[in-house]
């Protein structure tokens, strides 16, 4: 069976976004009964590449597709809650996918720099208008799209973002909301299996205790930010960026948005249809409009159900996490198209991913590997052709069948 590089990613995005949706969840359950004891903190900061310092290859639709300008900024969002002792981070941020040992280079910055944080999450929001996180969209197939000092930086402004989220914790109220407005499924086209769509808009208000005054909007729903298509050369974050937008300038506060299920969820198409008050018209597809239309519709109905929200009623549980393994069974020959994940931020994986690159002169294929926590996550020099690098998987990992422990 020959697995696409986006089936693996969006396959990966479900799993990642079920596992978000339980820990933040659990990060509600955990915080003991009392209101009071609730603390809660933001911070925002901008990743966007230097366009015109080097060649920024744009992840999510194809390969040599080079970022000829800046449309909006991409940003790290992040949200730290606490109780007592413990805290959890939750960081969102606006590119197409970060590997899990980028994360856990994450976690270890924050941890020396904000020993209390008991934990964190990073997601992506999985645009496809930002730069390659992932080394699948380069110049060409065997071509990485990476930049690794861009990737280095973007690591420490995330772990910076959220110890930034942590000192800023204050006493603090949350509100819970839920909206299934039939808007919100068909923003939502499906052009490929699995035909299954998570129309459900999930919300968290948190704000001051004392004051009322606003400090985040988590906002939680499904949908690929890939609204401007593979034509689009300027980097933008999509309908996520109208979505924030707006949160923040009619609610206050700073707006978090975590992508859902997404699957093949798309706002591309003209099967998601949204009239221009401005016109009259239907929105072309693949225009900045429909992108502002698509993240503005959904801020309006984010600001409908947080008129009634319901406040957040405690039970004295704890937060954990938990590992599970899938199979996943493919070949040698087929292992280029494999990403390991668009959201490998709690997936173990165990991949290869061969990328042209110079070094000392000369050009090398490079393997990237990220095991299981048995094993060290590294990046290593492989041998000087593609034959070589799959002679050494094959006796790395005899069997074709292995297990990737998410």
């Amino acid at each position: 069976m020959t697995i696409k590089s986006t089936f693996v990613a969006d396959y990966a995005m479900r799993v990642l976004a079920r596992f978000i949706c339980v820990a933040v969840l659990s990060v509600a359950s955990f915080i003991p009964c009392a209101q009071a004891q609730l603390r809660a903190g933001v911070a925002k900061a901008v990743i966007t590449p230097d366009v015109h310092k080097n060649a920024v290859y744009l992840a999510g639709f194809g390969h040599n597709r080079v970022a000829t300008g800046v449309h909006d900024d991409l940003y790290a969002r992040c949200l730290a809650l606490g109780a007592g002792m413990d805290t959890v981070a939750l960081c969102s941020v606006d590119v197409i996918g970060l590997f899990y040992d980028d994360v856990l280079k994450i976690r270890r910055q924050v941890k020396a720099q904000a020993p209390e944080v008991s934990y964190l999450i990073v997601s992506c929001t999985h645009v496809h208008a930002g730069p390659d996180t992932l080394g699948l969209w380069g110049p060409t197939q065997l071509q990485t799209g990476i930049n690794e000092n861009y990737l280095d930086w973007l690591d420490s402004q995330i772990a910076a973002t959220a110890v930034e989220a942590f000192r800023s914790m204050r006493p603090a109220r949350m509100e819970l909301s839920r909206d299934d407005h039939p808007l919100l499924g068909l923003l939502q086209s499906v052009g490929r299996p699995p035909f299954v769509k998570d129309p459900y808009l999930f919300l968290m208000r948190l704000t001051a205790a004392g004051s009322g005054k606003p400090i985040a909007t988590l906002v939680n729903w499904s949908d690929h930010p890939e609204t401007l298509g593979r034509k689009n050369t300027e980097i933008t974050a999509d309908y996520p960026h109208w979505l924030c937008q707006y949160v923040e300038n009619q609610l206050g506060g700073t707006a978090v948005f975590v992508n859902g299920s997404i699957g093949k969820v798309s706002s591309l198409g003209s099967e998601v249809a949204l009239q221009d008050p401005q016109t009259g018209e239907i929105a072309p597809d693949g225009t900045w409009r429909k992108a502002e239309l698509i993240g503005t519709t959904i801020g309006q109905l984010v600001q409908r159900a947080l008129a009634s929200p319901e406040p957040a009623m405690w039970i004295p549980l704890r937060f954990a996490s938990q590992c599970c393994s899938c199979l996943f069974r493919t070949t040698v020959s087929e292992l280029p198209e494999v990403p390991a994940s668009s959201l490998a931020a709690s997936l173990f994986t165990v991949m290869a991913r061969w990328t042209d690159r110079p070094s000392r002169g000369k050009s090398q294929v490079w393997a990237r590997f990220n095991f299981p926590p048995d094993r060290t996550c590294r990046r290593k020099p492989a041998m000087s052709s593609f034959a070589a690098a799959a002679a050494w998987w094959r006796k790395l990992l005899p069997s074709p069948e292995r297990f990737i422990r998410s």
